[in-house]
Formats: structure tokens, sequence, C-alpha cells
């Protein structure tokens, strides 16, 4: 995101919508440092100025940092009147509806963000999908398109193409890791 989504958006004049666009980065910074209350000052100083999805929907994601979800969840609402084509907010929704525990309720808006035209990353309401699922035990309704859990996939044998510089029969072991956020809600922000 920058500039030239705040001076795309709406009706106004340039230079609100670039003062609104020097709030919203100011609020950013604050909110990135854990200044949650300057942060909401600021954005809603970016809202008067030039009001924008982006601004409604930071707002949102700081309320959600203070664990004010039903605010979040309003602020998106007002992202959502202002360009229903930016999917985050309702990613974001559905996001704050996982934390509540209102499962069911979180996959209408998932996959409402899926058919949102403006939005940059659009993995986030799959994985968010596929967080519901998991919690309800649905494992095939994680991934639509796969009549089933995934097959286990065949290997060649390790001996069949031994590394540059290995002998045949050497041994390789490699580890993943893997690591979820179970505090904050997967988003795009």
């Amino acid at each position: 995101m920058d500039v030239q989504d705040f001076l795309i958006q709406g009706e106004g004049h340039e230079e609100d919508k670039r003062e609104a666009w020097q709030l919203f980065q100011q609020a950013y910074e604050r909110q990135m440092k854990g200044e949650l209350e300057e942060a909401v000052t600021l954005y809603k100083k970016s809202i008067e100025t030039h009001p924008t999805a982006e601004a409604y929907t930071f707002l949102g994601w700081t309320y959600s940092f203070m664990g004010r979800l039903d605010d979040a969840i309003e602020e998106c609402h007002k992202a959502i009147a202002q360009d229903p084509d930016f999917g985050n907010p309702y990613n974001d929704i559905g996001a704050y509806l996982i934390e509540k525990g209102e499962l069911d309720e979180a996959i209408v808006w998932f996959q409402k963000a899926l058919q949102a035209r403006r939005y940059e990353s659009p993995a986030f309401p799959h994985l968010n999908l596929g967080r519901v699922y998991e919690r309800k035990g649905q494992w095939t309704d994680s991934n639509p398109g796969m009549p089933g859990p995934p097959a286990q996939p065949s290997f060649p044998e390790p001996s069949a193409f031994p590394p540059f510089g290995m002998e045949s029969g050497t041994v390789v072991t490699i580890t993943f890791h893997v690591a979820v956020d179970a505090v904050s809600p997967l988003s795009n922000h």
C-alpha cells in the first residue's frame, strides 16, 4: 500500500488525501511500537481528513490488539461500506470471529474475502478457512477440490539419486519446522 491507494479513493482534494496518508503512516508506526492509544487517535484523524477502507481496517486491527473485537468488527464494516472491493476487512472480520469462537459465522466472511476484487494477499482467507475447519474437525472441508486427505507421496529410494560428492547409500535427514501464531489471527497487514 502506498500514497497512490489514498489518492485514487473517493472524492476530495489531493492535499487532504496526502495528509490522510501521512496520518495513516504515523498511526501504523505507533501501532507497531505498541503505542495503541496514539495509533487509534491518528487513524481517526486520518479518517476525518479523508476516509479510506484501509484506515478503517487498520483502526479495527488496532482495536483487536487492545482486545476490543466488537469495535474491530465495527470498523471493518465501515471499511466495507467505504470500499466493498477491498478484501482485508472481510478476512479480518472472520479472524475476529474465530477469536470470539464464532466459527460458522467466520466461514461466511472468509468466503467473501475470497471474492474481493482488491486484495493483495488472498492466501490469508484460505489459511483462515483451514483454521476454522481444523478446529471443527472437518479435515476434508479445509481443502475444497480434494476428495479426502492427500495421498502419501512416493519418493524414489535415496540411493537412486545420490547428492554430488556423496557416496550412494548415505542417509541425509531434513527436518522442517512450522511455527504457528496462536495468539493473533492470521492477517495480511
